[in-house]
Order: structure tokens, then sequence, then C-alpha cells
């Protein structure tokens, strides 16, 4: 009986003695936790703090360096004046060379096309998040084609408008919050995904700080040595200081070079690769950032059904124009009414439609007509080829050879559209063997599969 007794207590003893342990370890976990927690909780604050004054210094750098350069280049400047394009009795407005130029490169920026990848290459990506805009759809239709490879992959869409009815995924951080608030909603957004996300795929220069340009979610992000790499699709980085010396017609939406510069700046000290879909981006982008990628637009194919142009009795011209004075609308109107005079067509004019409905009306169209000033191809003409439509927009001479051989693009700027476009008007098996090789060029070089395969190349090698 003593004995048995004896090995009970012995056996509560060590039932006690297993206990405290567990207590212990439990405890000094849950205080091990909390230390992360709080040393967290303290880098996000210190980060958030840090962050405005970093980029403020990095911007305050780059205006230093851009005066330097102002006063070495000050006497170049003023020898080349002001120039004036005369446009059969139309003056274009006087341009002045805005004095900013592309900083001599402390590096050889390298202009890479990248391989398609394979699908194994593709389920090494990790997760990602395209952000914050969704320019012509450029977003939604890479997203949507990367996750048809299984990549994780989900974009947002910051702006609420939508007015076009392009896909949406994740819903905005901005819903539903005041323009106070918009500052410490962005910066909590970016916070938050930092921890859920392994790569960001930003779009048109803006990065979480949609709004402000601000930048303040980069150091943050680079902290925790997340993968970045920006898309430029135009307007956004287009220079007129340099866009004219190849293309006396170029416009621009941004006027104020010095505000494009800082933002490259600024952009380049936490990303050595970027993306921009033709050689006239990469002339914006040289010096700046290390690596250029070209990589096409990509446009669905399933979303348009060709539909050939015949032998019209009244062809119908249809055009576009997402900004009139950029595409230099005003040119093609001149020249259809002088056209209307000996040609019988119709025109009609798309603006601030839903994409669906205006997708209907180019379905209709014997010819598109795109920009005339800019002298490269964007996503409308891609759209028209795919629907088998022939296309009038302006390439520039020097960039046509950039592009695939087969490009069936008629070119056509202020000076010649009224010729070209009555060239087509009275040619209507030229425009049925144009549509034809329009769509099939399309197919080839803006297949959304083979662009989603280029961006995982990409994503590999950040």
């Amino acid at each position: 009986m003593a004995s048995g007794k004896k090995r009970k207590d012995t056996k509560t003893e060590k039932q006690l003695e297993r206990r405290k342990k567990r207590h212990k370890a439990k405890g000094k976990l849950k205080r091990r936790n909390a230390g992360e927690r709080k040393k967290k909780e303290n880098i996000e604050k210190k980060t958030g703090e840090r962050a405005e004054k970093k980029v403020g210094k990095i911007k305050r750098k780059a205006r230093r360096e851009e005066a330097k350069r102002l006063e070495l280049q000050q006497t170049n400047l003023e020898e080349r004046g002001t120039k004036r394009i005369a446009l059969e009795g139309h003056t274009s407005p006087t341009f002045t060379p805005i004095r900013f130029q592309t900083p001599h490169p402390a590096f050889a920026t390298r202009l890479l096309v990248p391989s398609p990848a394979t699908n194994m290459e593709a389920a090494k990506v990790g997760k990602v998040l395209h952000l914050p805009s969704n320019p012509a759809g450029q977003m939604s239709t890479q997203a949507l084609a990367l996750r048809a490879l299984g990549v994780p992959v989900s974009f947002v869409t910051y702006s609420s408008s939508n007015r076009y009815g392009y896909p949406v995924d994740l819903p905005s951080p901005l819903n539903g919050v005041t323009s106070s608030e918009q500052d410490a909603a962005m910066m909590t957004y970016a916070m938050e995904a930092a921890h859920e996300y392994d790569l960001f795929h930003f779009h048109s220069g803006q990065t979480f700080t949609y709004t402000s340009y601000a930048y303040t979610d980069l150091p943050y992000l680079n902290l925790f040595k997340k993968k970045m790499v920006m898309s430029f699709w135009g307007s956004e980085i287009r220079r007129l200081s340099i866009a004219k010396k190849n293309n006396p017609f170029a416009r621009a939406r941004i006027l104020d070079e010095k505000e494009i510069l800082e933002r490259l700046h600024v952009l380049s000290h936490y990303m050595n690769a970027v993306i921009a879909p033709d050689y006239e981006m990469y002339e914006y982008l040289r010096g700046y950032f290390k690596r250029v990628y070209l990589v096409r637009q990509a446009v669905e194919p399933r979303n348009y059904s060709p539909l050939y142009p015949v032998d019209s009795k009244r062809p119908l011209v249809v055009h576009a124009p997402s900004h009139t004075y950029i595409k230099g609308t005003e040119y093609l109107v001149q020249a259809v009414e002088r056209l209307k005079k000996s040609v019988d067509f119709d025109y009609i004019q798309v603006e601030n439609m839903p994409h669906a409905e205006a997708v209907k009306i180019y379905q209709k169209a014997d010819i598109i007509v795109d920009q005339l000033c800019l002298g490269i191809y964007s996503i409308f003409p891609i759209e028209a080829m795919l629907l088998g439509k022939p296309v009038i927009t302006f390439i520039r001479d020097d960039l046509r050879k950039t592009y695939p051989s087969d490009l069936p693009i008629v070119s056509a700027n202020p000076l010649t559209i009224q010729d070209t476009l009555h060239g087509l008007l009275t040619n209507p098996l030229k425009r049925y063997h144009l549509g034809i090789r329009g769509r099939q060029y399309a197919l080839k070089h803006h297949n959304p599969e083979t662009i989603a395969r280029q961006l995982v190349s990409i994503y590999n090698r950040l």
C-alpha cells in the first residue's frame, strides 16, 4: 500500500512539473509574440514618419541636380529659340523648348525584350498586386492573363468612376473616404498589402499614394524588400523637349517637365527596372533606370469579332479621341469637312462612352482614325485591327522600323491626313485587305497570353 501511494505521489509531482513547464513555455511564447508585435508596430510607425522626409530629400537632391544642368545648358537652349509649324494655313502654338533634359546617365540603360516564360516559371512568381490605375484596360487585361497562367494575382483601381466599364477586382481603398482621410487610407492599404503580397506592379507612374504622387509608400515597401516594377503608358512621362526633336507635331499633357523629372528621380531610387510599350517611351526613361523592358500592349481578341469592310456606297469613318488636343482631332475634322464636298461618307466621333457601347460603333466602321500627332500607336488601333478595320494613325518614320515589319497601319500626320483619308475612302479593296492584315497583326503581336508570359519573365528577374 505504501509503495503504491509513493508511486502515485511521484506521478502527481511529475504531472505538476510538466504542467509548470507548459505554462512557462506558453508565457515565454506570449511575451515573445508581444515583443515581435511591438517591434513591428514601432517599425511601421518610424517608417511612416521617415518616409515623407526621405522622399523629400530625394526630390531636393533632384532639384539641385537639375539646377546644375540648367546652368550648363542655358546657352544652347537660348540659341534654339522658339519654333512654329505652319499647317495648311493654321499655325501651331508657339513651342519654347523646356529646359529640363534627360540627365547624363551614371549607367547605360539596357533596353530588353523579355522572352515568354514557361508554366513552371509562372509558378515561382508569388502573389502579385496590380494597381492603382487601369489605362485603356491594360492593367486588368494583364492581370487576368496572368491569372489564366496560374499566377496568384489581384488588381485594384483606385478611381471609382470606371466610366469605360473595364473589369474590376478588389474594391478601391478610397471608397467612402473623405479627401482629408485619403493619405492615411492609402498608406494603411500599403502597409496591409505589404504583409499579403510579394510583388507590386504599378501603372502610369502611380503607386499606393495615387492622388498625390508623394511616393511615401516606397520606403516602407523597400524596408520589407518587396519586388516592385512600374509600367509607363505615355502621357505621364512624355516630354516635349525630347519629343519635338524627332516629331514637329508632338503634343503633351504635362507641360511642367520638372514635375515629370522629379517623379522619375524618386521612382528610380526604388526601382531598377520599368516597362514600356514602345521605343518612344524608352526615350524618356533612358538614363533613369538600369533596365527598360519592352512589352507591347495586350488586347483580348475574344472581345472583338471581326467585321471586315465591304464596298459600302457610303463609308463610315470613326474617330474616338481620349483627349482631342493630344490626338490632333481638329486636323481630322478640317479634313473631313473638306472631303465631304467631293466624297460621300459619314463621320462619327466617339467620346465619353462605355467601352462596350463604343466597340459596337467601331464594328460598323469602314475606316478608323486615331491620333495624328504622337508618332506611335496605342490601344484603340489594336482594337480596330482586331475588328478587321483599316487604321490611320501617325507613325514616326524613325519609329516605324522598331515595330514588327508586318505593321499594316496607314500613317498620316496633320499635313497628310486629307490625302490619306481620301485614298482609303475611294479604294474599298485596299480597305478590305488592310482589315485582314490588321487582325492577323494584332493576334500575333498583342496576344494577352504572350504578354503575360513576358511579364512573368520580368517578375522572376526583379
